[in-house]
């Protein structure tokens, strides 16, 4: 019997090295990773859609995720992280290691001989009178995409349009 494909958008992160595309896959959690191509005329970055690898990820892959980074943003990996996570004849790779003299947190999907890394932004907080601190956003707000996919937040609609699709399917329409 054949399966459905049913996808819902949940959000976009973008960097300088790649965009990263967040979807509901039927009950999977679907990761689309563009590169950089250029800066526009107007200095916004464009990502080369024509060479995105994807891949998806379960609830468990999806949990491994959430307690590594939470151990990135809460510093209990003080020398680095590295989780990999086989997927989809490739490896989806978060690792937190040096990067220009600082501490960098990415997301890599390798597939078919071909990498593409994302790397999550962060801002500094200027602190009066003591050091400045630096805010894991981009990853935070990984942290929280990767919490409502595996508590069900927002997942009304697409369940919906699963069980839509699924019925057409049956259906033959």
């Amino acid at each position: 019997m054949a399966q459905t494909k049913t996808s819902t958008q949940i959000r976009n992160m973008y960097c300088d090295l790649s965009c990263l595309n967040i979807k509901f896959y039927n009950v999977n959690l679907s990761l689309q990773f563009s590169p950089f191509m250029q800066k526009s005329p107007n200095g916004l970055n464009t990502y080369d859609k024509s060479k995105l690898l994807m891949t998806t990820i379960d609830y468990e892959s999806a949990y491994s995720l959430y307690r590594a980074i939470e151990g990135i943003i809460n510093n209990k990996y003080q020398n680095g992280v590295s989780l990999n996570i086989p997927c989809n004849d490739g490896m989806l790779i978060l690792e937190r290691k040096m990067d220009n003299g600082e501490f960098a947190t990415f997301l890599v999907l390798t597939k078919n001989n071909t990498t593409i890394p994302f790397k999550f932004n962060t801002k500094i907080i200027k602190v009066n009178g003591s050091n400045d601190e630096v805010i894991e956003s981009g990853l935070g707000v990984f942290l929280k995409t990767i919490e409502g996919y595996l508590t069900g937040i927002n997942a009304d609609r697409h369940l919906d349009k699963l069980t839509d699709d699924f019925a057409k399917l049956v259906n033959g329409d």
